[in-house]
C-alpha cells in the first residue's frame, strides 16, 4: 500500500461523504417538506417585503396559490419573475381594483403603462398617509376619553381592518381596555413597515427611470437579497436538524468512517470504483446543475427525480451500499445477542466505542454540506490526475493471464456495462459467453436471460433461434400423471440445453399463464425429503414438494430424461450453466442440487462436470433453511437470484413457512439500476412510494415486473445494449 492508493482512498471517502451528503440534505428536504420548513422561509422573507398585513394578499395571488401543494403550506420557493409580476399586479389593482371594490382581482402586467404604474404608486401613498391619519385620530381620542369617546371604537376597528390586523374575538361587544395599547402598538410597527416598503418601491421605480420592464428587474432584485437573507437564517435554523439527520443516517445504515476508509484500503476494485465515480461527478457542475423545480412546477412541466426528495434519495443510495450497512460479518452485529442480553463481559467495548467515534466522524463531516466536498473532491481529483501522471507515466502494467476461478464481485451498484459497436455484434454469436469465468459475469448472465425467455417457445423455435446464435441444442418436455396418497400430481416439465464444445446452458421453462398444471405446480407448498435421496442422510433439508416433484417425476423418469439429455450434450472439460425463470429458477436450483449431490439410485452421474454458474430470475424460495446453507456451500458465489424491482414471485413462499432463499441477489431498482446484495431496508425503501395516486399503478407493476422480456429488457440495459424499448432476444 502506497501513498497513491491512500490518496484514492481518501477520494473514495470523500465521495461517500459527498453522496451522504446529498442523502441527509435530501432528508431534511423531505422532512422540511412535511414540516413547510421553507414555505415558512418563504413566509417569512414575503413578509419583511411586503408587510405582514400585505402578505395576506401576496399568498392569495392566483400565481401564487398554483405554487401551493395545499391551502394549508406556502410554496417552498418562489421564482423572481413571479414575485414580480405579482408586486405589480397588488400595486396597481391598489388603485384600480380597489376603486372597483375588486381588491383581488389580478391585472394583466402586460397592458400596464408607466403612466398607470406612476398613478398606482401614488395612490398607495396616499393611502399610507390616510391610514397615519387615522392612526393619529385613534391616538388622541384614546388619550382624551379613552374606550368611551364615541369615534374611538369606529376609527380602531377601520384601521385594523385596513391592516389585516387580527380583531379581538370581543371587540363586537366593544374592545377591552388592557387589549388597546397592544392593539395601536401593532398598528405603529405595521404603518412603519408599510411607510419603509413604499420608500422601497418609489426608490426601484426611480431607479428603473420610469420604465416597467427595469422595475420588475428592480423588483426581482430586491427579492433575491432578501431570499438569499432568509436562506443563511434558514440555514442556521436547520444546523442542529442537519447534524441529527447525519447522525441518524451514519448509524442507520452504519457510515462509520473509520470502516469506510478501511474497506477502501483492503480493497483495491472497490477503491478504483469510487475513483472513477468520483472523476464522472466532478465533471457535471454542483451548483449549477441543481433543477429549478419551482419554475418548473409553475409551467406545468414534469418534474424530474431531482425534485422530489424521496425519488432523489432512490438516485443517491445505490452508491454507498457497498461500504456502509449492517452485514452478518460486522462485529457490531455478531455482538448484538450478548448486548442484547446485557452480557457485559462479552460486548466487545473498543469495537463499540470506535464504531460510535466512526459514526460522530461521519455526522459531522455530513453536516458540512454537499458543496463543502463537491469542492474539496475536485481538488483531489486534480492532485491525483497531475501526481498520477508524473509517478506512471509511459510505465505499462504487465498484463499476466489468470487462471479461470470463481469471480469475486463487491456488494454494490454494477457500473459493468459493454462499448463499442464490435463488442456488440459479437455479443449476438454464442461464441461471446465467456467460458474461462465462473460465477458472476453479466455478459453470461443475459445469455442466460435469453435461454430462460427462449426456453417458453415451442420446440422449432428455440432450436432455430440457437442454431442462429451458432450453438446446438436439445429441446425436451416431460408430462405425466399420477396419484400420490389420494392427490393427483401433474407434472410438465419443459426445458432446453444450448451448447457447443465450450459451454452448455440447461434453462428450464417457468409457469406459463394459459397452463393450470404449472400453477397446481407452484400450490404444493408442502415441505417433504428430496425423492430422489429418502433412504439417504439429508441432514434436515427439506424441499418443496411441487418442485421436487416436477423436476423428479414418475420413479424419477423426468430427471432422466433430463439427465440423459444433459449427458450427451456435455463432456469432460466444459462448464454447465443452469438457469430458468419463475418455476424455472426453481427447477435450475434443485438441478444442480441434483447435479452436485445425486441419490444413490440415480441413473446418470455428474461427477466430471463443474458448474460455472446458476442464474435465476424470479425465483421462489425452493427449501427451507438447511437447504439453503447446503447451497450456499455448494455453490459459493456461484448462484445469483436476479431480482427486478417489484416481482412479487421471490417473496414466496412466505419466510414464515420456513422457507429461504440460498445465493446472491442482483437486483434492478426502480431506476433500473442493478444492485448486488442490497440490504433489506434498501429494497424496502425502492419499492417505497408516497405518491398516493400512484399507488394502484405500483400494486400492477408486483405482477408486470415478474415478466421474463421485463428481464431481459432489464439486463440488456445494465450492459449498455438498448432500453427496454429496443428489447429483442
Amino acid at each position: 500500500m502506497n501513498a497513491l492508493d491512500m490518496l484514492d482512498a481518501f477520494i473514495g471517502l470523500i465521495t461517500v461523504y459527498l453522496i451522504l451528503s446529498l442523502i441527509v440534505t435530501a432528508t431534511v428536504e423531505y422532512l422540511g417538506q412535511i414540516f413547510g420548513l421553507r414555505g415558512k422561509t418563504v413566509k417569512l422573507a414575503i413578509d419583511q417585503l411586503v408587510g405582514e398585513w400585505r402578505s395576506e394578499k401576496f399568498f392569495a395571488h392566483p400565481r401564487i396559490k398554483n405554487l401551493q401543494q395545499d391551502d394549508e403550506r406556502y410554496p417552498s420557493a418562489i421564482p423572481n419573475e413571479i414575485f414580480s409580476e405579482v408586486m405589480i399586479d397588488m400595486v396597481v389593482g391598489a388603485a384600480y381594483g380597489e376603486q372597483r371594490g375588486e381588491a383581488t382581482a389580478p391585472v394583466v402586467c402586460s397592458a400596464i403603462n408607466p403612466a398607470q404604474l406612476e398613478k398606482s404608486i401614488v395612490y398607495l401613498e396616499n393611502t399610507h398617509k390616510q391610514h397615519q391619519e387615522l392612526l393619529q385620530q385613534i391616538e388622541t381620542a384614546w388619550k382624551a376619553n379613552g374606550a368611551a369617546d364615541p369615534q374611538f371604537q369606529n376609527h380602531i376597528l377601520q384601521l385594523r381592518s385596513a391592516l389585516h390586523i387580527a380583531t379581538d374575538p370581543k371587540s363586537k361587544r366593544g374592545l377591552q381596555t388592557e387589549k388597546v395599547e397592544e392593539s395601536l402598538t401593532a398598528m405603529r410597527h405595521a404603518l412603519a413597515d408599510d411607510q419603509n416598503i413604499l420608500m422601497q418601491i418609489k426608490k426601484i421605480w426611480g431607479e428603473a427611470g420610469y420604465d416597467v420592464a427595469a422595475f420588475r428587474k428592480g423588483l426581482e432584485g430586491w427579492y433575491q437579497a432578501t431570499t438569499d437573507r432568509s436562506r443563511g437564517w434558514f440555514k442556521r435554523k436547520l444546523i442542529p436538524l442537519i447534524f441529527g439527520t447525519g447522525l441518524v443516517v451514519s448509524i442507520a445504515v452504519n457510515a462509520d468512517t473509520i470502516r469506510i476508509f478501511s474497506t477502501l484500503m483492503q480493497n483495491d476494485s472497490l477503491r478504483q470504483s469510487y475513483v472513477d465515480a468520483a472523476i464522472e461527478r466532478v465533471k457535471v457542475d454542483f451548483n449549477t446543475s441543481s433543477v429549478k423545480c419551482s419554475e418548473l412546477k409553475s409551467k406545468g412541466s414534469d418534474l424530474p427525480a431531482e425534485c422530489d426528495p424521496m425519488d432523489y434519495l432512490k438516485t443517491q443510495i445505490p452508491e454507498v451500499i457497498s461500504v456502509v450497512g449492517w452485514e452478518d460479518t460486522t462485529p457490531l452485529v455478531r455482538a448484538f445477542p450478548a448486548m442484547k442480553e446485557l452480557a457485559w463481559n462479552k460486548i466487545p467495548w473498543g469495537t463499540l466505542l470506535l464504531s460510535i467515534i466512526g459514526w460522530l466522524m461521519t455526522a459531522i463531516a455530513l453536516s458540512l454540506g454537499g458543496s463543502f466536498w463537491y469542492n474539496l473532491l475536485k481538488k483531489l481529483v486534480l492532485i491525483r490526475t497531475s501526481v498520477r501522471s508524473v509517478t506512471q507515466g509511459g510505465d505499462e502494467e504487465e498484463n499476466e493471464e489468470k487462471p479461470a476461478g470463481t469471480a469475486q464481485v463487491s456488494r454494490g451498484l454494477i457500473r459493468t456495462a459493454l462499448t463499442g459497436a464490435e463488442q456488440m455484434q459479437e455479443f449476438k454469436k454464442f461464441a461471446s459467453f465467456d467460458d474461462k469465468c465462473f460465477g458472476y459475469s453479466l455478459t453470461n448472465a443475459l445469455w442466460c436471460a435469453r435461454m430462460s425467455n427462449l426456453v417458453y417457445s415451442d420446440k422449432a423455435v428455440v432450436e432455430a433461434q440457437v442454431q442462429e446464435w451458432g450453438a446446438s441444442v436439445t429441446f425436451g418436455e416431460y408430462t405425466d400423471r399420477y396419484l400420490k396418497d389420494g392427490a393427483e400430481i401433474i407434472i410438465d416439465t419443459q426445458y432446453a440445453i444450448a451448447y457447443d464444445d465450450r459451454v452448455a446452458i440447461l434453462a428450464f421453462r417457468g409457469t406459463e399463464k394459459d397452463r393450470l398444471d404449472d400453477f397446481a405446480t407452484d400450490a404444493k407448498y408442502q415441505q417433504v425429503r428430496a425423492p430422489w435421496r429418502e433412504d439417504e442422510s439429508d441432514e434436515g433439508i427439506r424441499l418443496h414438494s411441487g418442485f421436487a416433484a416436477a423436476l423428479h417425476g414418475t420413479g424419477g423418469a423426468a430427471w432422466t430424461q433430463i439427465g440423459d439429455a444433459l449427458a450427451a450434450a456435455t463432456k469432460k472439460g466444459q462448464s454447465l450453466w443452469i438457469t430458468g425463470h419463475s418455476l424455472g429458477g426453481a427447477l435450475a436450483l434443485l438441478a444442480a442440487y441434483r447435479v452436485l449431490e445425486p441419490g444413490s439410485g440415480d441413473s446418470v452421474k455428474f461427477d466430471g462436470l463443474s458448474i460455472g454458474g446458476v442464474y435465476t430470475f424470479g425465483q421462489p424460495r425452493v427449501g427451507n433453511g438447511k437447504f439453503a446453507e447446503r447451497m450456499d456451500v455448494l455453490l459459493p458465489s456461484r448462484h445469483f437470484q436476479v431480482v427486478n424491482n417489484r416481482d412479487i414471485v421471490p417473496l414466496i413462499p412466505l419466510k414464515s413457512m420456513d422457507y429461504k432463499h440460498s445465493g446472491r441477489i442482483i437486483y434492478f431498482n426502480e431506476l433500473g439500476q442493478a444492485l448486488i446484495d442490497p440490504p433489506v431496508w434498501y429494497r424496502g425503501l425502492d419499492k417505497l412510494t408516497l405518491d398516493f395516486g400512484k399507488l394502484k399503478e405500483k400494486g400492477f407493476e408486483t405482477v408486470k415486473d415478474h415478466s421474463m422480456a421485463g428481464y431481459v429488457a432489464a439486463m440488456r440495459q445494465t450492459l449498455g445494449m438498448g432500453t427496454p424499448d429496443t428489447v429483442t432476444i
